[in-house]
């Protein structure tokens, strides 16, 4: 069987069971199952395992600490897929340090590009821990105000409307998104679409359904007042939608379903107003200000 696990961005397709086998079973407290080594590093043990030791090989070993911190930032899985899941994550684990190890022989960890991701991996890891050390034992959303927050967004949870939308996507970086955007509000979408038919027939509608919560924050209220028929015009992170919607339907959220997002958004957003606010007092503090300006847009002077 062969299982596959991606680890920082590097996709690793394992073996099943039959490579590898148990070096070491974890402690009753500890949350790791059963721990294996690769059979090519099996053999005859001269000295003893050490006690937090999962893996060993020539000038190399796996942890329980390592290995407890990947378990940790790993998905949640159903209860029946817990022991696969932890065995391909070692396995996976155990073929990142290798490469990590190869790495570091080449002197890679030297060249400026790995020096720079290295230290904004730093720097995230830092920024991180320094606002969950503010946040500390502050107040979590209680169940008053999770109620309060369904009842004023109504377009993400009791009134959410799913949209089937015939449209055109156009990058934000396209030269005539303009004349587009104007021609729809001029023309509607059976203006947009004979133009586009005549001057650029490769360019072709396509169908898409939504819900209004997947709107952009400011078109989600509005989009509750929509009907069958419609030209819509919202933007997402890469392009500008333009288009007319075909379809229409109730898709609700009860406030149960919605507690837990609700509980996670509340908490983002207040981490969120958290973060600016030590950053502003720390710029205050620091006298931080931009003093080339040119250098924001690469411009050179």
């Amino acid at each position: 069987m062969l299982v596959a696990v991606r680890l920082s961005g590097v996709r690793f397709q394992l073996a099943g069971d039959a490579d590898v086998r148990v070096l070491r079973k974890a402690g009753a407290g500890s949350s790791i199952l059963a721990a294996a080594v690769a059979a090519a590093l099996s053999g005859c043990q001269k000295n003893p395992v050490p006690a937090q030791t999962i893996v060993m090989g020539d000038r190399f070993e796996v942890t329980v600490s390592e290995l407890d911190q990947v378990l940790r930032a790993a998905p949640g899985v159903r209860k029946e897929e817990v022991g696969p899941a932890r065995r391909a994550l070692l396995q996976a684990l155990i073929g990142q340090k290798l490469l990590a190890q190869a790495g570091e022989e080449e002197k890679l960890d030297r060249r400026p590009d790995v020096v720079q991701q290295l230290a904004a991996a730093r720097r995230a890891i830092l920024a991180s821990s320094y606002i969950q050390r503010l946040e500390g034992d502050r107040a979590k959303p209680s169940p008053v105000e999770i109620e309060a927050f369904y009842n004023h967004h109504p377009a993400l949870f009791k009134e959410r409307m799913e949209f089937a939308v015939r449209e055109f996507a156009f990058p934000l970086a396209s030269e005539n998104i303009g004349r587009y955007s104007k021609l729809l509000n001029d023309r509607g979408f059976d203006g947009l679409s004979e133009e586009l038919g005549a001057t650029h027939p490769e360019i072709q509608a396509t169908d898409r359904t939504l819900t209004s919560n997947e709107l952009p924050v400011g078109s989600r209220e509005g989009a509750l007042k929509l009907n069958v028929g419609s030209d819509v015009m919202y933007r997402t992170l890469e392009a500008l939608h333009l288009g007319r919607i075909i379809a229409l339907h109730p898709n609700p959220v009860s406030l149960g379903e919605a507690r837990m997002p609700i509980y996670n958004l509340i908490l983002e957003e207040r981490r969120a107003a958290l973060a600016t606010a030590a950053v502003e007092d720390l710029k205050r503090k620091r006298n931080v200000k931009v003093v080339n300006p040119s250098l924001m847009t690469g411009n050179k002077t």
